[in-house]
């Protein structure tokens, strides 16, 4: 039973995971107050190009995925392929079952955009911790950190930057929601990582 259980968990914090993610950036979409930056990119493809938010990301993913290959591909995990094109795909499955919140008030939709920055901020969180590989954009960023000793946080803001510019160039809506994520994501992440740290969530596979 306890090998069945050790098995089970790691495939259930991956659809927990892709979850979040997806449900994540769907919310940012539907509050309509702006989203983060990476959010604003795949909503700007999307809008210019005809294509849907999950085929925007999945583009996305790949992009950065490829980069990563031609860099350092063990940067790459398990985690960065499934992620990568996990979450385009339940994104567009799970938009339908989300449409109901479209209509909500100010104060609704507010309420939204601060579940939808915890889900996201969850999920990197898990990310990070389960060790098996971080998000596209992350491993794209540790790979050139390496190569060029250029450091992670000024990668970070450098490229959420141009992903933020070409977001808005394309339509992609920026608003209270982007400064909220800019102001609040290190530090959510910080928290959920350290309650982590204090729960047995993850023992087994830290072991």
């Amino acid at each position: 039973m306890e090998k069945i259980y050790s098995c089970v968990k790691p495939v259930g914090l991956i659809i927990v995971i892709l979850a979040s993610l997806s449900i994540g950036i769907n919310l940012f979409i539907i509050a309509d107050l702006g989203s983060d930056s990476i959010t604003v990119f795949q909503q700007g493809i999307s809008l210019y190009t005809g294509i849907s938010l999950g085929q925007a990301s999945l583009m996305y993913n790949l992009c950065f995925i490829f980069l990563t290959l031609l860099i350092d591909h063990k940067k790459l995990g398990v985690l960065s392929f499934v992620t990568g094109f996990g979450v385009g795909i339940m994104g567009d499955f799970v938009r339908p079952f989300l449409g109901f919140l479209s209509n909500s008030n100010v104060i609704g939709s507010f309420v939204i955009l601060c579940v939808a920055q915890c889900m996201l901020c969850f999920a990197y969180a898990l990310l990070i911790e389960i060790k098996m590989g971080s998000s596209s954009l992350d491993c794209f960023i540790l790979a050139v950190e390496a190569k060029t000793n250029i450091r992670y946080v000024w990668m970070r803001w450098l490229i959420e930057l141009i992903l933020l510019t070409i977001g808005l160039m394309l339509n992609g809506v920026i608003g209270l929601g982007t400064i909220i994520s800019v102001m609040t994501t290190g530090k959510i992440i910080d928290t959920i990582r350290n309650f982590i740290h204090k729960t047995t969530l993850l023992k087994s596979n830290a072991s």
